[in-house]
């Protein structure tokens, strides 16, 4: 875990490695400009390549600018096995800010930690087949149904 804060009103980057699910958690606390761009670029530095799921707290976060959206926007798009969930509330600044780029849908947002990491673990864990689905080589036949196959 690494944690660094600078800045006017301060900016807090906290990296966390959670292990079920596997995913790196980056929480930001504080104004995200370009005073401590250096700070949030070395947080996503850190987590880019791990092939780990990424989740970005924005809860604490009282301002993000331009550049913050860049790192978002690479970090989704750097790996596209990789999934960038965000957590809210997101500030208003922020939100006004990914509306007018009409980024607003490109990232999912819970909203807390836990629902983030749930629904991470969700799509991790394969799904359980139907009781009665067979080998799944497809559908089985309905009542009524003849088999066309040639004996």
């Amino acid at each position: 875990m690494s944690s660094t804060a600078a800045g006017d009103r301060g900016l807090e980057v906290v990296t966390t490695r959670h292990h079920a699910p596997p995913a790196y958690v980056i929480a930001l606390r504080g104004d995200a400009d370009l005073q401590v761009h250096k700070d949030m670029e070395e947080a996503f530095d850190q987590v880019h390549g791990s092939r780990l799921d990424l989740v970005v707290d924005l809860s604490g976060l009282t301002f993000g600018d331009e550049l913050l959206l860049g790192l978002l926007l690479t970090a989704r798009t750097a790996d596209p096995t990789v999934t960038v969930t965000l957590v809210g509330p997101i500030c208003d600044s922020f939100r006004r800010r990914l509306d007018v780029t009409g980024t607003t849908d490109v990232f999912t947002t819970h909203p807390t930690l836990a629902t983030a990491l749930d629904a991470l673990d969700a799509v991790d864990e394969p799904a359980d087949p139907e009781p009665g689905s067979g080998s799944g080589s497809g559908p089985e036949p309905g009542p009524g149904a003849t088999d066309a196959r040639a004996d």
